[in-house]
């Protein structure tokens, strides 16, 4: 019987736990994937010919939520293999991409992370690498860390001396 009795507050106690309210877990995060796809898009215009780009774009797409169930977060994992085309001569330079872009629906801050593209020129190597980070605060404010060469120049004229 003294066995009994000195298990008696482990048994209740076990008991007692499996009745304790615990609040509600967040939902688990929801996942979407997809393929874009988009050609012939003018990117610049020299006056001679025009600046296109084309792409096929792998997003995979996760949503966070709260306890309530509501979205917090929603983070896009990129894959981009694109091209950056002279519209007259046809002459084509590849413009791959990998990138993470993560936003918060709470404090409105758009963060993206990553390679956001790398053109090459064969022969030469690369001539413009858009990486790092690239933050958009809720009040506007913009953080650029790394190389953002085509924002830097302020557009894609850049590519002009490689695809005349």
């Amino acid at each position: 019987m003294h066995h009994l009795i000195s298990r008696a507050p482990l048994v209740f106690a076990a008991a007692l736990a499996l009745l304790v309210v615990r609040p509600a877990a967040a939902a688990p995060p929801s996942h979407e994937s997809f393929v874009d796809q988009f050609a012939d898009v003018p990117f610049a215009d020299r006056g001679d010919f025009q600046i296109l780009g084309s792409a096929t774009v792998d997003v995979r797409v996760t949503t966070f939520f709260d306890d309530a169930g509501t979205p917090v977060r929603v983070q896009d994992h990129v894959r981009y293999a694109g091209t950056i085309e002279n519209s007259v001569t046809g002459a084509t330079l590849a413009d791959p991409g990998h990138l993470t872009n993560t936003l918060d629906l709470v404090s409105g801050e758009d963060r993206t992370v990553g390679l956001v593209f790398q053109t090459t020129v064969p022969g030469i190597g690369t001539i413009v690498k858009e990486v790092g980070s690239l933050i958009l605060g809720p009040d506007g404010d913009v953080i650029v860390r790394g190389p953002h060469e085509v924002l830097e120049a302020g557009g894609y004229q850049i590519y002009c001396q490689y695809l005349a």
